[in-house]
């Protein structure tokens, strides 16, 4: 598994399974609040069926408590706060360059991949 599927199942982990996860997305309700859709839930997606690897996404929460605020920020930002904004919007939510913003995620996710490989030789020792 790479670090980019080891974040991505992390965020889902975190904003879908744990009980003190993500603020509650807000959902659209129409005016009247008595509107129902003829069709059923149409944007229901898939993943919904599916679970995440929670022992991973457990690992990969222990690991993110040992990165800087910095980093952890930068992380943050990409994979739960603005998920799918892209890189240009994500570094003007941070209010940095872009160019920053990419050197700052790559660190952040070549020493979260270290502490992940530490932590992995620890538990099997």
């Amino acid at each position: 598994m790479t670090i980019e599927d080891r974040l991505h199942n992390w965020s889902w982990y975190v904003t879908r399974w744990l009980p003190d996860g993500a603020p509650e997305q807000p959902v659209c309700k129409s005016a009247e609040k008595n509107y129902v859709p003829e069709l059923g839930a149409l944007y229901e997606d898939d993943d919904s069926k599916l679970e995440p690897d929670a022992i991973d996404g457990e690992k990969v929460e222990l690991a993110m408590k040992e990165l800087p605020p910095q980093l952890k920020a930068i992380i943050k930002a990409t994979y739960i706060s603005n998920a799918y904004c892209t890189s240009y919007s994500i570094a003007n939510y941070l209010r940095i360059s872009h160019n920053r913003y990419q050197t700052d995620l790559a660190n952040a996710k070549k020493r979260l991949s270290s502490i992940l490989s530490r932590l992995d030789r620890e538990k099997t020792l």
